[in-house]
């Protein structure tokens, strides 16, 4: 799957196994994000995961950086990019933590077409 030109896994996780709503909750708390304040020296926006979902027949993206500590929020006709702060980097890096793990259970179950 593509978002904004950066690639993601084509078969999304289960969101109920990794607490989304409890993720989606916080992304409404002002405190944890900040202004953009402009590109980082870290190599650019490069998006450790995706998280998608979907309202009133619309789509919505937010790409999160945790080496830049951005959030990229990208709704029908409106891109908007926050930094964002120390707590917010710890709910996010404990949600991809979680994420990496059920990703790495499928891949270990997952049986290749062919092979027993």
């Amino acid at each position: 799957m593509k978002v904004d030109g950066f690639m993601f896994y084509a078969d999304p996780l289960d969101p109920k196994r990794l607490e989304i709503e409890r993720l989606r909750e916080k992304w409404v708390d002002h405190k944890m994000f900040s202004p953009y304040t402009g590109p980082k020296f870290c190599g650019g926006f490069h998006p450790d995961f995706c998280v998608t979902w979907t309202k009133n027949e619309a789509t919505f993206y937010a790409l999160i950086c945790l080496g830049c500590s951005e959030l990229k929020f990208i709704a029908p006709r409106k891109k908007v990019t926050f930094d964002f702060e120390r707590m917010a980097l710890n709910l996010f890096g404990q949600f991809a933590a979680m994420s990496f793990r059920e990703r790495k259970k499928e891949m270990k179950a997952y049986k290749a077409p062919g092979r027993p």
